[in-house]
């Protein structure tokens, strides 16, 4: 019985070691390369700013504010909305969305909408940031 166990043992040894040479083995060369896609709109980390709204949010707005990107060719990157002071009891941010990110008829925006849970409504001050950036 104790020559029956070694001899198992190499035997799986002698498997493993021939199954891990056949999946190596089993690699081709590597394919041609295929053709190039076309140019993007060539972008360099230089041409990336950000645009802020940064004003009192009060009924007047539609407790609103809109931040855009300079040109209607810029390419909107992301946008953001806050509060500089942190926002009143009772309020929130309730919606923010892009504007015009699927066209270039006018400078893509990103708006903001705050909202009242509870409370007194009470201006405040917002802030809403866009990030573009200049085609090349």
């Amino acid at each position: 019985m104790n020559r029956i166990v070694p001899s198992l043992t190499n035997m799986l040894r002698i498997l493993l070691l021939l199954a891990s040479t056949l999946v190596v083995a089993c690699e081709g060369p590597a394919g041609k390369d295929g053709a190039p896609g076309p140019a993007g709109p060539g972008l360099r980390r230089g041409a990336a700013y950000c645009n802020g709204n940064s004003a009192e949010v009060n009924a007047g707005n539609g407790w609103s504010l809109t931040a855009s990107c300079t040109a209607a060719a810029d390419i909107p990157l992301e946008g953001f909305c806050f509060e500089p002071a942190g926002l009143p009891s009772g309020a929130a941010l309730v919606l923010e969305q892009p504007l015009g990110w699927d066209t270039t008829g006018g400078p893509a925006g990103w708006t903001c909408t705050w909202g009242w849970i509870s409370g007194t409504e009470t201006p405040f001050t917002g802030t809403a940031e866009i990030c573009c950036a200049t085609p090349q």
